[in-house]
């Protein structure tokens, strides 16, 4: 009987520990649905008072010489958000007959202001595919670094250039062939 009762007391231990767990995971996911409800409630009131911080200095009723680069970078984020939105709309206004019937120039995107300073995308280093190895008799020798010869096959879909026992397209995944 002893082992069955050191059986019982450790499935018991085990339950209870799975059901503090369980209880445990509740009240997390109680608490960060509050905190998720809190932060939602003080962006919107922050919202309003930034709305009316800008129609009081709209209005001339707000001269803070500290707060004229913030307000002057919030509009001219406005008129790019505004912007974007014009070109999306016209996006999804578009369909495939319009575009072939009328090729539609795409207006490059516009510099961002100096008022907004961007931060700059590395710029991801050009890496040359591998070289083939070249085949002299039954050894295998690598090409030189600076002889490579031109790619003879192109992805029909992408145009990028492919090995030639590629399968696939590396670029846009296309099946080769």
């Amino acid at each position: 009987m002893a082992f069955f009762d050191k059986l019982a007391r450790k499935v018991s231990k085990g339950l209870d520990q799975a059901t503090f767990e369980a209880e445990k995971l509740v009240r997390v996911n109680k608490l960060k649905s509050e905190l998720s409800a809190l932060r939602t409630e003080l962006l919107q009131v922050k919202a309003v008072l930034a709305d009316r911080v800008m129609e009081l200095y709209g209005a001339g009723g707000l001269n803070l010489p500290e707060l004229e680069e913030p307000i002057q970078a919030v509009g001219v984020l406005e008129e790019r958000v505004a912007a974007q939105e014009d070109e999306l709309l016209t996006a999804q206004a578009e369909t495939y007959q319009s575009r072939e019937e009328a090729e539609v120039p795409v207006a490059p995107a516009a510099a961002p202001p100096a008022a907004v300073p961007q931060a700059a995308a590395p710029e991801a280093p050009e890496i040359a595919p591998p070289a083939a190895p070249e085949e002299v008799g039954e050894e295998q020798v690598e090409a030189p670094a600076g002889a490579a010869e031109a790619p003879s096959k192109f992805c029909a879909e992408c145009g990028a250039a492919l090995l030639e026992e590629a399968a696939f397209c590396a670029n846009c995944g296309a099946k080769v062939g």
